[in-house]
């Protein structure tokens, strides 16, 4: 009797144990997972590199940052407020929310979308440019970096991810580049986790030298 005592106490202890383990309610990628990460102290950090008209990436400078610092109301709405190091050039400020399954900005402007099937926005720029932003899951992956969410380990692993392609082009007909017409960047969102490969060209620079920068995820960690 005593024995079985002793056995229904250990059992007892064992499932105890189990039920103390955090879970996270998603994996990341699944169809569930948040599109926009919104808990406080949550950050991203990135690898930034110099990229050539070959196409060879060299480090630049130092890493990014990114953190979820609050939140804020702006004309009746509740954005995410994120602080950004953005490519080295010091303290930016983003305010997202999601839209109906897009995330956007406080000026309205869509910068990546959980959809399958693509979308395409377009607008006119004031310096006569026109910006065509498509959104899609295009068969795109990306090796996810280890991390943490609430404090448990995700190892690296490859996952799927929404890419925006952005398209920049002239009206006039005039040249983006020596290399191009048009100007053409990327970003890449892993659901749940968030921006994961982010690009950047400087007018007068990829002009002359058809360059741009890029960073990519290097390590986050999710506070839900």
């Amino acid at each position: 009797m005593r024995q079985q005592l002793l056995f229904l106490l250990l059992i007892s202890g064992i499932v105890s144990c189990q039920k103390e383990t955090p879970r996270t309610p998603f994996s990341p990628g699944a169809p569930n997972a948040p599109i926009l990460r919104t808990g406080m102290g949550s950050y991203y950090v990135y690898d930034i590199f110099k990229v050539d008209s070959n196409g060879i990436a060299t480090p630049f400078g130092r890493p990014d940052t990114i953190r979820i610092v609050g939140d804020s109301v702006i004309n009746g709405n509740t954005y995410v407020h994120l602080a950004d190091t953005w490519f080295n050039i010091g303290a930016w400020n983003w305010f997202f929310r999601d839209s109906s399954g897009h995330v956007v900005d406080h000026h309205g402007l869509v910068y990546w979308a959980n959809r399958n099937m693509p979308d395409t926005i377009t607008f006119q720029s004031p310096n006569s440019y026109v910006v065509t932003h498509a959104i899609g899951r295009a068969n795109q992956t990306f090796a996810l970096p280890a991390g943490r969410i609430n404090g448990i380990l995700f190892p690296a692993r490859p996952m799927p991810a929404y890419e925006m392609q952005l398209h920049d082009y002239f009206t006039n007909g005039m040249h983006m580049s020596i290399c191009d017409s048009g100007l053409y960047l990327r970003r890449l969102f892993v659901p749940g986790i968030g921006l994961a490969i982010d690009q950047l060209a400087w007018a007068n620079e990829h002009y002359a030298f058809c360059n741009y920068y890029e960073r990519r995820l290097t390590y986050y960690e999710l506070n839900l």
